[in-house]
C-alpha cells in the first residue's frame, strides 16, 4: 500500500517531533547517563547531576613520592555513599595524564537518594613536602530513581 506524499510527510513530521520531545526530558536523560560519570579537577566548583545507583568517581592528580591522599571531608551521607578508598592510578611506568599528572587518585561514590549535597575533598601536605592544603569541592544533585533500559 502507498502512501500519499502528505500524509507520510505528516508522519515523519510526528515522529521527528516525538523523537525530539523526548530528548530533552529529564527521563531521556536519567534512563541514558553513564553508569559512572567521572570528575576532574577542571570541574572544580561545578554542579554535577546524578539519579538514585548512578556512580561519581572523582579524579585529582597525586603528588609524586608524597604520602598526602585526597580524603573525603564533606557530604551527606544520605544522599551519596563512599564506595571505594582512595586509589592511586596511574605512575610511573604510564598511565593516563590529566592535568599534567602522570598519577592520580580516584574515588568512588554511589548515588543512594534524591536530595543535594556538597562533596568536599582535601589533601593536606606534610611540611617537609612544602606543606599546604588542597581544596576540590563539587556540588552534586541527585534525583529520582533511574529507569530500567
Amino acid at each position: 500500500m502507498r502512501l500519499p506524499s502528505r500524509t507520510l510527510l505528516v508522519a515523519v513530521l510526528i515522529l521527528l517531533t516525538a523523537g525530539a520531545a523526548a530528548c530533552g526530558s529529564d527521563e531521556a536523560v536519567r534512563s541514558t547517563g553513564p553508569d559512572v560519570y567521572h570528575v576532574t579537577q577542571e570541574r572544580h566548583g561545578a554542579r554535577i547531576d546524578l539519579v538514585v545507583g548512578q556512580r561519581l568517581a572523582v579524579v585529582l592528580p597525586s603528588i609524586a613520592g608524597s604520602s598526602s591522599r585526597w580524603t573525603p571531608r564533606e557530604y551527606d551521607r544520605s544522599v551519596l555513599r563512599q564506595t571505594s578508598g582512595t586509589r592511586t592510578v596511574g605512575g610511573r611506568h604510564g598511565g593516563m595524564i590529566i592535568g599534567g599528572a602522570r598519577a592520580y587518585e580516584k574515588i568512588l561514590f554511589e548515588a543512594v537518594r534524591p536530595g543535594a549535597t556538597r562533596l568536599r575533598l582535601t589533601r593536606a601536605r606534610k611540611p617537609s613536602e612544602g606543606g599546604g592544603t588542597a581544596l576540590f569541592e563539587i556540588a552534586v544533585v541527585v534525583g529520582g530513581a533511574r529507569r530500567q533500559r
